[in-house]
C-alpha cells in the first residue's frame, strides 16, 4: 500500500462510550451512493431534534463541504444520502454527549428495506460557545466550523451551527479537540482547543487566501535555493554536500511535511536519513509515536528480530504505516547488521530508535540526533515537558542544572501514576525510556 492511497484505507478503532441501540437499516441507491435512515433519541427515548448528523470521512477532510450533513426534524429523525465510503455517522445535540459510530459493517452487510437507523445519546457533555470572525472584507458564506475529538476513538468531526454573526454553540465531551473553520473565499484555518468544561470564550478568525508570492522573493528562492536531483535514496549524496553547511554542528535535525500521506516527502526524507547518517554521523530516531509499540520497532533495528511491517502497524497511527517508511526501516536495519557500524557509536552500535511517548503524541516532526551522550535521556526531558500542560502533574526534581522549572521524565512518568521504574537497562540505554511500558 503506497502512502498516498491511505486516505482510501484507513480503519479507525472507536470507543464506545455512548448508548447505541443496534437497529441498522439503509436503503442503497447505487453501488457508489448510500441512502441512510433513522433517527436520534435521547436515554429516556425522546426525540432529540435538531440534532446535527453528518456522515464523515476516517481522516480529516481538508474541505468540510464535502461531508454531508443535515438535522434532525421534530419526532428526531433525518435522511440522508452520501457517498458509499462515506460510512461513519457523528451527531451531535445541545446538552448532549455526541457519537461517532461506525456503518462499514452494516453498508457491506444490509440491503434495501432494512429498519431505520436509531441512536441514544447521553444528556451531559460540556457547552462550548463562541464566535467565527471572518477576514477583513469577506463575510461568512458557507461558514462551517467542526470540532475534532485528538484523544477518543469518536474523533468526529462535529458540526457547530453557525449564526449570521459567527457566533455558534455546540455540547461536546471533555477532551482535546482540532476546530476546522472556512468560509467562502477565505483560507481554512486549524486550531487547537481544550475542552475540560463549560467554555464560552472560543475565538477564531479567518485569513484571505493567500496571495503569489512578489517577484523579489520568488527571485530570492531560486538563487538560494539547493536542487537536489532526486528524492529517492540510494542516489548518492553529491548534490546533498550543501546541506552539511545548513546542518553544521547541530545534534538534533527535523524532519516534518507539508502534508501527511504524501509519498514523495516521505522518500525524501528516507534519503535525508542516509545523508545524516553516512555523511554527518547521525545514530539516533525519533518520532512520534507510543514508546511501549515502538520497542518493537526498536527491537528489529537492533537484532533484525520479528516482522517490520507488523510492528509499524502497531504504532496505530497511519501516517507511518506505508512502505515508503517500511523501506526505511528495513534500510536501518541493514546498516546496524553490518559489523563495522556495530563497533560503532554508544553501546549497542548503529542505530537507537525511541518514541515520543505518553498518552498524548508531543513531538510533531521526526528527530535524528548526532552525539554519544545519552541522547535519548535529553529527548526524553523533552518529551517529559512537553506533557506539562496536558494534565500531568508539575514535577521539579531531577531537572538539569538551571532548568529546575522543567518536569523530567521520571516526574511524568510516576506523576500520571504511582510507579517507578528502573533507570539503567539494556544495551546501556537508560531503562527510563521503558517507564510507560511498566506503568
Amino acid at each position: 500500500m503506497r502512502a498516498s492511497d491511505m486516505s482510501q484505507s484507513i480503519l479507525r478503532s472507536f470507543v464506545f462510550t455512548s448508548i447505541l441501540v443496534f437497529s441498522f437499516g439503509l436503503a442503497a441507491q447505487s453501488p457508489d451512493v448510500l441512502h441512510w435512515v433513522g433517527r436520534v433519541l435521547d436515554t429516556d427515548g425522546q426525540p432529540l431534534s435538531g440534532a446535527l448528523v453528518a456522515l464523515v470521512p476516517r481522516v480529516a477532510s481538508e474541505d468540510l463541504k464535502e461531508i454531508p450533513t443535515t438535522r434532525t426534524n421534530d419526532e428526531g429523525g433525518f435522511e440522508i444520502t452520501a457517498p458509499s465510503e462515506l460510512t461513519d455517522i457523528s451527531i451531535a445535540a445541545s446538552a448532549h454527549i455526541p457519537l461517532v459510530r461506525s456503518l462499514r459493517l452494516r453498508a457491506a452487510k444490509f440491503g434495501a428495506n432494512q429498519s431505520p437507523l436509531e441512536f441514544k445519546l447521553e444528556k451531559g457533555g460540556c457547552r462550548v460557545r463562541g464566535t467565527l470572525k471572518a477576514a477583513t472584507g469577506f463575510g461568512l458564506e458557507d461558514g462551517l466550523l467542526a470540532f475534532y475529538n485528538n484523544h477518543s476513538g469518536e474523533m468526529g468531526p462535529f458540526f457547530a451551527p453557525l449564526d449570521p454573526e459567527g457566533r455558534f454553540e455546540i455540547t461536546l465531551a471533555a477532551s482535546y479537540y482540532d476546530i476546522q473553520a472556512q468560509a467562502l473565499g477565505q483560507a481554512r484555518i486549524w486550531q487547537q482547543c481544550e475542552i475540560t468544561g463549560e467554555r464560552s470564550d472560543v475565538k477564531l478568525e479567518l485569513q484571505p487566501l493567500p496571495t503569489p508570492a512578489p517577484p523579489e522573493v520568488s527571485t530570492w528562492i531560486q538563487s538560494h535555493a539547493i536542487p537536489l536531483k532526486t528524492f529517492h535514496a540510494g542516489q548518492g549524496f553529491d548534490d546533498m554536500q550543501p546541506l552539511k553547511d545548513l546542518v553544521g554542528s547541530a545534534r538534533i535535525v527535523a524532519l516534518g511535511e507539508a502534508t501527511h500521506g504524501t509519498s514523495e516527502f516521505f522518500r525524501l526524507k528516507h534519503r535525508m536519513l542516509e545523508f545524516l547518517v553516512e555523511e554527518m554521523g547521525f545514530r539516533d530516531f525519533a518520532i512520534e509515536a507510543n514508546l511501549p509499540e515502538a520497542f518493537a520497532i526498536d527491537d528489529y533495528l537492533q537484532s533484525g528480530q520479528g516482522d517490520p511491517a507488523k510492528a509499524l502497524a502497531g504504532l496505530h497511527f497511519w501516517p507511518w504505516n506505508t512502505e515508503e517508511f517500511l523501506d526505511m526501516l528495513r534500510w536501518m536495519r541493514s546498516y546496524n547488521a553490518k559489523p563495522i557500524h556495530k563497533q560503532q557509536g554508544r553501546p549497542g552500535g548503529g542505530f537507537q530508535a525511541g518514541g515520543s511517548s505518553g498518552p498524548y503524541g508531543c513531538l510533531e516532526t521526526d528527530v535524528l540526533v548526532r552525539g554519544q551522550e545519552t541522547p535519548v535521556e535529553r529527548l526524553q526531558h523533552g518529551v517529559a515537558c512537553a506533557h506539562g500542560p496536558h494534565g500531568c502533574p508539575q514535577g521539579t526534581t531531577d531537572s538539569p542544572p538551571g532548568r529546575e522549572d522543567l518536569q523530567t521524565p521520571t516526574s511524568v512518568l510516576t506523576g500520571c501514576r504511582p510507579v517507578r521504574c528502573q533507570t539503567s537497562g539494556r544495551n546501556g540505554r537508560p531503562r527510563l525510556v521503558h517507564g510507560r511500558q511498566c506503568a
